[in-house]
């Protein structure tokens, strides 16, 4: 029998606490579904970093970045968790970042990197021409 292994989603959980209670986040992410957007978030972001660095004092940049920093962790973690998560660190966006893209570098981009990668390396082996002798 020919078996066919469904690709899973990645679920990770997200633990942040502080003294003044604990946030815990489920993060689901369809590989097929997100990994692109979450790529394209991820550069949208890194290009918002680079202006701000370049312009540390020009307020319309500085809130571009935020912007681009809460949109990435909307497609990250979904609109609802993101607001959540805004909530618990009370609008702190610097130590909401600072505390929380360790786990985004560290956790679920390598896992996206993994998973869609054995999917690339597996459509190519299936799309190889085999000539029968």
């Amino acid at each position: 029998m020919y078996e066919i292994k469904k690709t899973e989603n990645i679920t990770e959980d997200l633990k942040i606490t502080s003294n003044s209670g604990e946030l815990v986040i489920r993060v689901e992410i369809n590989i097929s579904a997100m990994a692109r957007k979450i790529s394209a978030a991820q550069m949208a972001l890194l290009a918002a970093k680079s202006k701000a660095e370049k312009e540390p004092n020009n307020t319309e940049i500085l809130n571009q970045y935020g912007n681009a920093t809460v949109r990435f962790f909307e497609t990250v973690f979904g609109g609802e968790n993101t607001e959540k998560i805004i909530e618990f660190y009370k609008n702190d966006y610097v130590n909401m970042v600072y505390d929380i893209f360790p786990f985004i570098n560290g956790v679920i981009l390598p896992r996206i990197r993994e998973v869609s990668k054995g999917k690339a390396d597996a459509i190519r082996k299936n799309n190889k021409v085999r000539l029968i002798k």
